[in-house]
């Protein structure tokens, strides 16, 4: 019989989500909760909390009943004080989690016309607050190919119309101003800055901190998902594989492009949450329990020290 030990009271508690908003609340008020970035930013914080438990409780991520995801996202919100203020970083990560969702629901349909549509149109007008994100594009298609099995040219068709339909949107509007926007998106889009060790200098320690952080916890429940998804239902498996690939590829994106931090960091510990859960709300053992009280007690210190340094 396998031990029910502290992480999976946390986990199995309906009493971990408002107590986790509550600490996450607590944090922000100490950062100075009613400056209006602040207040935006924990709106935006709220509303991808809202969407993860929607998203989270209609696909099944975790075997158990659990609202662990959410929690694990509100509470490092807060302890991460960089994520505080508001910035399109926020708007950036509601619009890919929607569009996760609506991917999610395109599983092993190749007649999901709809939600690619709508998927990608998300996707489309994240790219109009940061243009790289249509890098996604081909890993989104990816994605649907190998793991939701929902690729096909109907679908196809759906993507590139739902993306392309801020841009007819954009284009009508630089034919009324006279004006040429998307050489703007365009430069944006292929600008690269040269890759230095310099510019993880201008980092805020504390940023430089909960990357750490997030990376490392996020590494050791990547490895535990490969090595137990056979535990998971074959739909559920490659929701998770596409999270975890996701994961690898924008944490890439951070070490590569340092200077991209605060609009890619957002989008890291949107993607991480369900993978964190998922590791901490399954698994049994002694070690695991200890890393789960050590999560929560280095993330607060971090909090701490950003309340200091601030």
């Amino acid at each position: 019989m396998k031990a029910v030990r502290f992480q999976n009271r946390v986990a199995m508690s309906s009493a971990t989500l408002p107590i986790a908003t509550v600490i996450s609340v607590l944090l922000w008020c100490a950062h100075g909760f009613f400056e209006m970035k602040l207040l935006y930013g924990a709106l935006s914080c709220g509303l991808i909390t809202y969407l993860w438990t929607e998203i989270n409780n209609t696909n099944s991520l975790i075997r158990i009943r659990s609202f662990l995801t959410s929690s694990v996202y509100v509470f490092l919100c807060g302890c991460l004080f960089g994520l505080h203020s508001f910035s399109e970083g926020h708007v950036i990560s509601a619009l890919v989690l929607l569009s996760y969702g609506l991917l999610f629901k395109s599983y092993s349909s190749a007649g999901s016309v709809l939600n690619f549509f709508h998927a990608f149109l998300c996707l489309g007008l994240a790219s109009l607050l940061f243009p790289k994100v249509l890098l996604f594009v081909p890993i989104y298609l990816w994605y649907a190919f190998v793991y939701l099995r929902s690729l096909s040219l109907r679908t196809f068709s759906a993507a590139i119309v739902g993306l392309l339909l801020p841009y007819w949107l954009v284009g009508c509007y630089s034919l009324y101003k006279g004006e040429n926007l998307f050489i703007g998106y365009v430069d944006e889009l292929i600008t690269f800055h040269p890759i230095s060790i310099a510019v993880y200098a201008d980092w805020i320690l504390t940023d430089l901190l909960g990357f750490i952080l997030v990376s490392v916890f996020s590494i050791i429940s990547g490895i535990h998902c490969l090595r137990s998804g056979f535990n998971d239902k074959v739909r559920t498996r490659m929701l998770l594989y596409l999270l975890l690939t996701q994961e690898f590829i924008i944490g890439l994106f951070v070490l590569l492009q340092p200077n991209l931090l605060n609009v890619l960091f957002p989008i890291l510990v949107m993607n991480t949450s369900p993978i964190l859960a998922h590791f901490f709300a399954l698994t049994h053992h002694k070690v695991t329990n200890v890393l789960f009280v050590l999560f929560v007690m280095l993330f607060i210190a971090l909090a701490i020290l950003s309340i200091w340094m601030s």
